[in-house]
């Protein structure tokens, strides 16, 4: 281990790399428990053991990429319900006694946006699913473009870091932060949940690639037009240059 290593080493304590790096090769995980109850009890529900199977193997009706969506949409709702029957979600653990972990602001953030006047579940559910639908296409949309040698030129507006100290934290301003998908299946493997998918997509193309095709299109459009003013110019500048030269007497 790392630890023993750097004892005998004499070269001091290990960081906290270095410890997560040691837990990663012995097949530890390091996410909170309560984020592994989160994650198993959303699989849980989201799948079902056919009669007259064994109960270690689950089914899921749905592919790994709307199980994915369907997690990130629900995700408030999921703390809150932990947060009801594990309250010391909400509370600074002992040994990060002046800040909160991503999980326990996340959990804090969604406990208030459910206080506010005319919240509702499902459109929280509703809107978050949008959100995460509309970056689910631009994600097709960039690789597609890529494909076809077009360079996206949306630029992406990275989160800024949010202040986590239990004395300055605001729960209304920060934004949830949902585990990442690496680690959803790393909890369900740690935790040895089988499971197999039951999932026979209906081939569509109108259906599949619809959207993405809608989202192409005027990309696509306004890449074309900037070739044709630069094709338009060089025409230009090469009618110009032979005017030019013609009147050039050699």
């Amino acid at each position: 281990m790392f630890q023993a290593k750097q004892r005998a080493e004499g070269s001091g304590k290990p960081t906290v790399l270095d410890m997560k790096q040691d837990n990663q090769r012995e097949g530890k995980l390091t996410c909170h428990i309560l984020l592994q109850e989160i994650i198993n009890d959303f699989f849980v529900s989201e799948t079902c053991v056919f009669s007259g199977q064994s109960r270690n193997l689950r089914r899921l009706f749905r592919t790994k990429k709307e199980l994915r969506c369907r997690f990130i949409a629900s995700y408030p709702q999921l703390l809150r319900e932990k947060a009801a029957i594990s309250p010391e979600l909400l509370r600074p653990t002992s040994h990060l006694a002046t800040r909160y972990t991503k999980l326990q602001a996340s959990a804090l953030a969604a406990v208030w946006a459910a206080k506010q006047p005319g919240f509702s579940e499902q459109r929280e559910y509703d809107s978050r699913r949008v959100e995460v639908d509309d970056a689910e296409l631009d994600e097709r949309v960039s690789r597609r473009l890529a494909r076809l040698g077009i360079r996206n030129k949306v630029a992406k507006v990275l989160p800024k870091l949010q202040n986590r100290s239990v004395a300055g934290f605001d729960a209304s301003a920060y934004t949830i932060t949902v585990p990442a998908e690496e680690t959803f299946w790393a909890v369900l493997e740690h935790h040895k949940v089988r499971f197999s998918q039951v999932h026979n997509p209906t081939q569509c193309p109108i259906h599949d690639k619809g959207p993405e095709q809608e989202a192409l299109m005027p990309l696509i459009v306004a890449e074309l037009l900037e070739l044709a003013k630069v094709g338009d110019s060089k025409a230009v500048a090469r009618r110009s240059w032979k005017k030019t030269s013609s009147r050039v007497k050699v």
